[in-house]
């Protein structure tokens, strides 16, 4: 849950327009909508490895959520997202 907060707020602080802040919102969801997806399915399934890895799935999808967006407030002069 906490890697799904820093991808909404990832996606709110990398817009740099409007349409740029919708096309983003738009990928982050869909993104985010198959993590979640692969999560559900690992759970459903009961199998405790592939719910370990669908754990790590969604946190690397943070992380890198956080890391283009500090990448992208360094190259446009923003301040970096929450850490």
């Amino acid at each position: 849950m906490r890697a799904l907060i820093r991808i909404a707020c990832v996606t709110l602080l990398t817009a740099n327009s409007p349409a740029l802040a919708q096309e983003k919102s738009q990928q982050n969801a869909a993104d985010e909508a198959a993590v979640k997806g692969d999560l559900a399915k690992a759970k459903d399934s009961g199998d405790q490895a592939a719910i370990n890895e669908a754990e790590k799935k969604l946190e690397q999808a943070a992380e890198e959520a956080k890391r283009k967006t500090d990448e992208s407030a360094r190259t446009t002069g923003q301040a970096p997202g929450p850490k």
